[in-house]
């Protein structure tokens, strides 16, 4: 039976094949017999681990031959991503994360390269082999100024983002299971990126929910009372599109209104947040007399499961603000950056007594409060 071989290190770089493709090739090597040779250096498998494991599993006697290319430590690694490449259809976060091991692996290298040098004593025949073998092995790089050219290079040879393999580095030390599942392919590196910024929105929010919480808007805010409010803090939504009404909800918002107005929350597309948005407009003293429909003219991928063309803004009154002569439709092809200009349309009793809370910018003919910030009025 076929002498059993351990594999090379940087054959061990890339994933194996399991399930069907492997009992494909099983079958095909079964029926034809073994194509291309395994490769062998330094009695390890260089290339064609799965062969090897195929001619296994099919009773099938492997041919060998001997690597006869650059042994150093750069030679090796570019053969078997070569190898791989040819033969195999890999994704670019799959690649991303053999080049992040590789980086390690070369790191090691190294390391045990300089220990050796170590061992061998400080006389000048050992000064004398360390700088060729420097310039095979390249120093160690976390941490150290090469590290960049290094994962450039890596990038380059795996055909890779340099950008994806500096984040796979990372995700190597913070997660290593992930990585795992990236490989296997069951785990896409873009997803887990998406995750871990959604993850910082919501611990952000959540710090910002508790500041809030603590510290009202300023007081600045109660010397006038304004006859137009809206609450447009929507655009704090993270991985749950109601998170921001926790923002808002204890807000004294009844402390800014005149006896006599007209408050406009937007919903930011969500149905769950416009119904608790609902509520939330009745805690603050105000009476819910409508839902304004606003299409977007673009899809919004906020979205949970349906991607949102239209977002709900709630209305609320207060008192009897005078009315304009003619009431809007409720369904308006309204871009969400124009409505303001469409709620001063409603309110022009308002008087440029108009208040923003959570504003992204000033606005002429409003008083505006950002996050924490003093108002201003533009």
């Amino acid at each position: 039976m076929a002498k059993k071989f351990r594999f090379h290190e940087f054959a061990d770089l890339f994933p194996l094949l399991e399930g069907v493709e492997f009992e494909k090739l099983v079958a095909d090597i079964h029926e034809n017999g073994l194509r291309e040779d395994i490769v062998v250096h330094d009695s390890k498998i260089l290339d064609g681990r799965n062969r090897y494991r195929a001619c296994r599993a099919a009773g099938v006697e492997p041919r060998y031959r001997t690597y006869n290319g650059d042994t150093s430590p750069w030679g090796l690694l570019r053969f078997v991503v070569s190898a791989n490449l040819r033969r195999r259809h890999l994704a670019k976060d799959v690649l991303a994360v053999c080049a992040a091991e590789a980086e390690d692996l070369i790191s090691r290298l190294a390391t045990a390269a300089k220990e050796k040098q170590r061992q061998a004593g400080g006389d000048k025949r050992s000064a004398a082999r360390r700088k060729p073998l420097e310039e095979k092995i390249p120093q160690a790089i976390d941490g150290h100024e090469r590290a960049p050219q290094v994962r450039t290079q890596l990038a380059e040879i795996f055909g890779t983002n340099e950008r994806y393999v500096g984040d796979a580095i990372r995700l190597r030390k913070e997660q290593p299971d992930v990585v795992e599942e990236i490989k296997r392919g069951t785990k896409r590196l873009s997803r887990v990126k998406a995750d871990e910024k959604k993850k910082a929105r919501i611990a952000e929010l959540r710090e910002h929910s508790n500041l809030v919480s603590q510290k009202a808007p300023p007081k600045v805010l109660e010397k006038l009372k304004y006859a137009c409010i809206l609450v447009d803090a929507s655009w704090y939504s993270g991985e749950n599109d109601t998170n921001w009404i926790d923002v808002t909800g204890g807000m004294p918002i009844e402390d800014y209104a005149a006896n006599d107005a007209m408050i406009f929350v937007r919903t930011g597309g969500s149905r769950i947040a416009a119904g608790r948005a609902e509520s939330l407009i009745g805690r603050w003293g105000f009476l819910l007399i409508d839902e304004h429909l606003l299409l977007k003219g673009v899809v919004d991928r906020r979205g949970r499961f349906f991607r949102q063309t239209v977002e709900e803004v709630v209305v609320g009154v207060r008192g009897k603000p005078q009315w304009p002569g003619q009431k809007p439709d409720g369904l308006v092809q309204c871009p969400p950056g124009k409505v303001h200009r469409l709620i001063e349309t409603l309110t022009p009793f308002a008087d440029n007594l108009r208040l923003e809370l959570f504003s992204q910018r000033p606005r002429k003919g409003w008083v505006c409060w950002a996050d924490g910030k003093e108002p201003v009025a533009a």
